[in-house]
Order: structure tokens, then sequence, then C-alpha cells
């Protein structure tokens, strides 16, 4: 072949490479520790498999698919919460910056669980405004699976709660029981989660994967969220900023779905959404901008709505909406901003 032929090969390998990272890259880590990183041995790390050992619960989490973990995990939650909140009551003036930082680590396995995996005890108050119920003062849960591969949360098929009575999610950064159910929280909470599968199981139509927030910043990374239920990844909570990449939702009504404050903007890139019934993602008194998201629906790609005086707005960009029929839309705007550059489409209008 000629130098010319090889060129054009080239450049045809590169376009299709680009193509193909128009999707979650699934990054394979796997990520481990030595055995000093963990409290039982001095360090910042808490392995759901050996609480027991670093004080924080009577019985530790398994992993095995068939033990009830809910209550391990929703304790090591539950104790970092905890020192949070007395950080807060005890220092005079009152700091928002929590000095401390625990890494909650799950190793590898299935974590079966019966209820919302979120943290226990009293709301975690704004401590500017102590009263305020509306208002949360959560910040800096990092949860941690060893590999999105090998580790999994898994949710009994039709669970008890999870088929009427209002929305709940599987995993929670915030209290889907304070009132309203769109909360506040303003603190610089720099929430993480990384390396995990979120299974919803079947027959849980109330069913959330998982309620993210992160005041200021977040980091969302590596994470696949599959199952039946009304949405994948929820983000609520106002003020919720961040980068969110590496991500798949296989199912429910909706992928993605942010709401929740007029200055809330996730910044995802690098993701695949595939099999909602309602709309891939869903935008409402939010904003946001993507990159790089691979949809193969049969139903709207991006819903843009406005419910309040708040209007939405989405800058989208080298993606990818395929797998629809002609009478599928991409984007079903009502009320809103869209800024869209590069879109690939396939069977829908």
């Amino acid at each position: 072949m000629n130098l010319k032929t090889n060129f054009f090969i080239l450049l045809a390998f590169l376009l299709s490479m680009q193509v193909l990272q128009a999707q979650d890259r699934n990054i394979l880590v796997n990520e481990v520790y030595p055995s000093s990183m963990f409290k039982d041995n001095g360090g910042k790390l808490i392995n759901v498999k050996n609480l027991v050992a670093a004080g924080i619960y009577t019985k530790n989490a398994v992993g095995d698919g068939v033990t009830d973990d809910s209550d391990a995990i929703i304790a090591a939650m539950t104790w970092v919460m905890d020192r949070l909140k007395a950080h807060y009551v005890n220092v005079q003036p009152v700091d928002v910056h929590w000095s401390e930082l625990w890494t909650i680590y799950l190793p590898n396995g299935t974590y079966r669980v019966t209820k919302p995996i979120v943290y226990g005890g009293g709301r975690v108050p704004d401590p500017l405004r102590l009263t305020d119920a509306a208002r949360e003062g959560s910040q800096k849960i990092f949860l941690v699976g060893q590999s999105r591969e090998n580790t999994t949360i898994k949710l009994d098929n039709n669970a008890s709660g999870f088929q009427s009575g209002g929305y709940k999610a599987v995993v929670a950064f915030s209290r889907f029981d304070l009132s309203p159910q769109v909360i506040f929280n303003n603190m610089p909470s720099n929430n993480q989660i990384r390396n995990l599968t979120i299974d919803t199981g079947t027959g849980n139509p109330t069913a959330i994967g998982l309620d993210f927030c992160g005041a200021n910043v977040s980091r969302l990374d590596n994470i696949k969220v599959k199952g039946s239920g009304r949405i994948g990844i929820h983000m609520r909570t106002g003020t919720t900023a961040g980068y969110q990449s590496n991500v798949t939702v296989e199912g429910f009504d909706y992928g993605i779905y942010m709401e929740g404050y007029s200055v809330n903007h996730s910044v995802f890139e690098y993701v695949t959404l595939a099999n909602q019934n309602i709309s891939a993602v869903y935008l409402t008194i939010a904003s946001a901008s993507i990159r790089k998201l691979r949809s193969t629906n049969s139903v709207t790609g991006v819903t843009i709505q406005n419910s309040t005086s708040f209007t939405p707005h989405l800058v989208i960009t080298d993606s990818e909406f395929t797998g629809g029929g002609t009478s599928s839309k991409v984007f079903n705007i009502s009320n809103g901003h869209l800024f869209s550059r590069n879109i690939t489409v396939g069977g829908m209008v």
C-alpha cells in the first residue's frame, strides 16, 4: 500500500475510535489498598467487611449475595455522618469546612440490600441554619468500590417498600425522608462515588438507583446503574455541581434526571444510556453540560422542561442518539435552552 492509502486507513481508524468513545469507556479499575490504610490499623478507610474490628458496628458486611448487608453499610455511613454532626456542634464559631476525610470501601462482592442505603439517625443539619428542616449539611461522603465489574449493591427483586408510596433511592447521599423532597445543601461537600454497580433488580417500580449530590463540587466515576424503577441517577439537591464520567445506565423510566436548583450544574462525559421507558435524560430547574454520550433508546433522547421560574439549559456535544423510530425525538424542549454540536442521529427526528 502507498503512503496515501495508509493515511486514509489511519484516518478511518481514528474516526472510528472517536465514535466508539462517545460512550462509557468502562475503564476497568481495580482499586486496592494496603492494610495500614484501614481504620482498624489507624488509617482513614473503612472496610465494610471489617466493621467489627474497626469498632464501627456489631457485624460486618459479607458481600456474598445472600446475606442482607443493608444495616452494615448504613452503619458505616452513619458513623461518618455522626462524626460530622459532632464537629458542627463542637466548633465555635460554626465552621462549615470539615477537616476529616473518611472513605467507605466495598471490596469485591455482591452486597444484597433490602432498603435504602443512606446514613441513619437524624438529619445532618446545615451548621449555618440548624433549625431549617429543608436544608442539609452532609459533606465529604466517599463511597468507593474495588471494581465496577465485581462490586455490586443489589436490591432484592420485588423489595418491600419499592412498589408504591413514593420514590426511594437504593443508594443515597441525602435523605429522601426529609421534607420537602427537593432539599438544599450548600456545604462544600465534595461527595464522591466510584467503581460500583448498583442493581435495582426487577419488580421495583418506585426505585431510584442512585440519588447523588455534591454541593459546589462532586465526583461520580466508573459507575453502572441497572434494573427497573423510576430513575437511574437522580440529582435533586441544590446545589449540585461537579464532574461525572464513565457512566452507564440501563433501564428505568429516566436514565439521568437532573433538577433541584437554578445553579445546579453537572458536567457528564463518557455516558451510555439504554433501554429507558420515557427519556434518556431529563432536565428541569437546573443546567448541565454533556459530552460523549451515547443513547440507544426507542424513546426521547433528552427532555428539557421548565416547571418553575428557573429556566433549564443544556450544552451537549459530540454525542450519539440511535435506536429510535421515526416518531422518536432526539430533543423534546418545553421552554428551555439548548446548545448542541456534533450530534449523530440514527432513526430519530
